[in-house]
Order: C-alpha cells, then sequence, then structure tokens
C-alpha cells in the first residue's frame, strides 16, 4: 500500500509537470509560422523525407540530422503542419522534464526531484512557447541518458549502462554538442573504484566491462540511422 501511495504521488507530480509545461507552450501550439532559422531547416529537411530524399546526401547540411527524421515520421502520423511539430515538440519538453525528476530522486530524494523538475520546467528553454530548435530536440534524452547512467551506478546496473549510451547516441545525433557527455561518463566508469561512495553505489569490480556495456549502448544507438544510410549506399555522407 505504501509503494501505491509512492507511484501515485510520483503520477501526480508528473501529470502536474505537463500541465505547467502545456501552460507555457500554450501560446504558440496553434502558431503556424517559422519561429527561428532552425525550424526552418528542420522543417526542409523532414520535407525532403517525405518526398524520398536523403538528408546530407541530397543537399548541403552541416546539421545533425536526428530531429529530421523525428519531424518527418512526426508529419506522417499527424498531418504536415507547423502546429504538428510545436505539439510533438511540447510532449518531448515535457518528457524531459520528467527526466529531471526522476534523475532527483535516484540522486537524492523526492524533494529534490520536485524541485529541481520544477525549476526546470519553468526556467528550461525547451518549454519556452517558440523553441522547436536542434537543442530543444536534443534535451530528452540528453537528460534521460543521465538518469540511466546514474541509476547504473548500483551494483547491478549493466542494463542502465546500456540505455544511457542508446540515449546519449540519440542525443547525439540530434545535435552533435551531446557527445560533451561521453568522456565525463567514460571517465566517471573508470574512476568509480578510486571513489568513497556509500554501499548502495558501491564501485563496480570491473570497471573496463562496464564502459564496455556503456559503448555498446552507443553502438546499438546509432546503428539503425547507420544501417539506413548503409543501405541507401551513403554510409560515408552520414559519418
Amino acid at each position: 500500500m505504501k509503494a501505491y501511495r509512492i507511484y501515485l504521488m510520483d503520477a501526480v507530480w508528473c501529470l502536474a509537470l505537463a500541465g505547467i509545461a502545456l501552460l507555457l507552450r500554450w501560446p504558440a501550439l496553434g502558431l503556424e509560422a517559422f519561429h527561428n532559422e532552425d525550424t526552418a531547416g528542420i522543417a526542409y529537411n523532414a520535407d525532403l523525407l517525405l518526398r524520398g530524399g536523403l538528408p546530407l546526401v541530397d543537399n548541403v547540411e552541416m546539421k545533425a540530422p536526428g530531429s529530421f527524421y523525428l519531424s518527418s515520421l512526426a508529419w506522417s502520423v499527424f498531418g504536415r503542419s507547423l502546429t504538428v511539430l510545436q505539439a510533438v515538440a511540447c510532449g518531448w519538453a515535457i518528457l524531459g522534464a520528467i527526466g529531471i525528476y526522476v534523475g532527483g530522486r535516484f540522486l537524492y530524494d523526492r524533494r529534490a526531484g520536485l524541485i529541481a523538475s520544477a525549476l526546470y520546467t519553468v526556467a528550461a528553454p525547451i518549454t519556452d512557447s517558440i523553441d522547436i530548435n536542434y537543442g530543444a530536440w536534443m534535451m530528452a534524452p540528453y537528460i534521460w541518458s543521465t538518469v540511466f547512467f546514474i541509476r547504473g551506478q548500483d551494483r547491478n546496473g549493466g542494463r542502465w549502462l546500456i540505455a544511457s549510451g542508446i540515449t546519449l547516441a540519440l542525443a547525439g545525433l540530434l545535435k552533435r554538442q551531446a557527445a560533451v557527455l561521453f568522456p565525463l561518463f567514460a571517465l566517471l566508469i573508470l574512476a568509480a573504484p578510486l571513489l568513497d561512495r556509500k554501499e548502495r553505489w558501491r564501485a563496480h569490480r570491473r570497471p573496463w566491462r562496464q564502459l564496455m556495456l556503456f559503448m555498446g549502448g552507443l553502438a546499438l544507438g546509432f546503428a539503425p540511422l547507420m544501417a539506413y544510410y548503409a543501405y541507401r549506399g551513403h554510409l560515408g555522407d552520414f559519418i
């Protein structure tokens, strides 16, 4: 019964975060307009995919391609309009805010998660009413990669390190700057035996194995898009 109440409180707070984020985003949800140049580039490449083209091959494009595929998928399912992208990006931002809450709970306690997620939802640019740029798409998997990495520091956390690698790869496909987490996470894994931590977070006896699991997750995350470009004969352009 106690566990049920805990989960119920978690669900209520996540719904509250969603409501706050939706309220902040509401002014732009019905606007059919480009709010910045990134939106235009993402929409152009999503259109290119819907017409059978291939970003990085059929155009001159310097940005990571992940948001193009997410946007074209959203348009395929819900219809082609900028309001669709606004709505999907709003849900994506809410997913990131929930990740902040979960990460705070893992690291400290529910109070820490409540405070951090509330501040993030109110202050973070990705819940702004006009922001659907590359960084906004990157943040949710970037946050969840960190959450999974924190969870992976537990004694039986190998599968969470794989999940961390997969979500970090997704973040990198959405914006290349997400790669800054890789050396940090790798260093933390290797340095873990040197850290004085509580029993629940005790160091893994085989840090190199943990690093391989994390890197395996990265490979799994990049594999589908790499395979698609290879199938189209343009793996070199993707790399």
